[in-house]
């Protein structure tokens, strides 16, 4: 746990999931377990609080094993970023964890080492190296346009952790200056604040097309079984 900080966490689970057909992927299983209450649970251990945004369709039909789970639910906005806002508004803790139901096996080791990491830096998030062979080019209608260095390219994961105060300000400029963007991290460059990086696991796998449902299932098998067998 952080030194002398209180931790909230909003789990972003507001999303229909087009690429898969629609539908939410909180109520997606793995291992028997839905993905939203297996992060409950995860992060409970982490935090004082955690939220939940959720579409409306999904936050109407929310049924009794869901209802009880140890978290507030609030609906999500138009925007990711809108709904990121929308439960920070309900936030109480003083470090922010941010985390996608799309990303149901992130480890506990992930989450103690990205709270450990806020201690010292106002924003962090996980990420793992794009490894690539061949040599990586933006393309724009078609033709090749600047090459990109393939060596120092990453992908940007969740959970993400943010001082309170550094989220209150991202917002405000963000309002200010009209900024909307896809993820957190843009908008804190934007506002001139350093993200600090850590990678994390590659058990991290997130759930974008109905073939990552059978690999999320794949590598909890293989987690289970590493875990029974140590």
């Amino acid at each position: 746990m952080t030194k002398g900080k209180s931790v909230s966490t909003i789990i972003l689970a507001a999303g229909t999931a087009e690429r898969m057909g629609g539908g939410g992927k909180a109520f997606l299983k793995a291992g028997g377990q839905t993905y939203l209450a297996r992060l409950v649970a995860l992060f409970s251990q982490y935090s004082q609080q955690v939220i939940v945004a959720l579409n409306a369709e999904d936050l109407h039909n929310l049924d009794a094993d869901h209802t009880t789970l140890a978290c507030l639910f609030i609906q999500g906005g138009a925007t990711r970023q809108e709904t990121i806002e929308r439960a920070f508004q309900e936030c109480r803790g003083s470090l922010i964890l941010i985390h996608e139901v799309a990303r149901p096996l992130v480890t506990a080791a992930d989450i103690t080492a990205l709270v450990d990491c806020a201690n010292s830096h106002s924003a962090v998030t996980l990420v793992s190296p794009i490894k690539s062979r061949d040599s990586l080019s933006y393309v724009l209608d078609g033709h090749v346009l600047a090459p990109v260095e393939r060596e120092n390219l990453v992908e940007l994961k969740t959970p993400q952790a943010y001082h309170s105060s550094t989220l209150s300000e991202v917002f405000t400029r963000a309002k200010e200056e009209s900024w909307l963007e896809n993820s957190l991290v843009p908008l804190c460059r934007r506002a001139n604040i350093i993200v600090k990086c850590i990678q994390g696991s590659e058990q991290n796998l997130k759930v974008t097309y109905p073939e990552d449902i059978l690999r999320v299932e794949r590598t909890l098998k293989i987690r289970d079984e590493g875990g029974r067998n140590g």
